[in-house]
C-alpha cells in the first residue's frame, strides 16, 4: 500500500458550505467558566456588563453570566447582573 493510499490529504478537500436553513444559537459560557480558575479575580460589574454588550453586538444569543447555586454571594452577583442586562419586554 501506498503512502498516498494511507494518508488523507484535507487539503486537497473543495467543500461547499451551504447556509442552514434554520437559525443555529449561540450561547456564550465565558463569565461563570472564565472565573474557575483559582489565579482569576472576578472582573467588577462593569466590565462583566461591557462583555455582555460586546457578545451581544458578536450576535451571540444568549450567555450564562454565573452559576446561583454556588452559594449566596454568587447568587447575589447572579441576580445583579441580569437585572442590569434585562432586555425590555416587548
Amino acid at each position: 500500500m501506498s503512502v498516498a493510499e494511507l494518508i488523507y490529504d484535507w487539503n486537497k478537500v473543495n467543500p461547499t458550505l451551504n447556509k442552514p436553513d434554520r437559525h443555529i444559537g449561540f450561547d456564550d459560557e465565558t463569565l461563570p467558566d472564565g472565573l474557575q480558575s483559582p489565579s482569576v479575580c472576578e472582573p467588577p460589574v462593569e466590565k462583566k456588563i461591557e462583555l455582555l454588550h460586546l457578545m451581544n453586538a458578536l450576535g451571540i444569543d444568549t450567555a450564562d453570566i454565573g452559576l446561583p447555586g454556588a452559594g449566596g454571594h454568587a447568587c447575589r452577583r447572579c441576580r445583579a447582573d441580569g437585572a442590569r442586562n434585562r432586555k425590555p419586554e416587548n
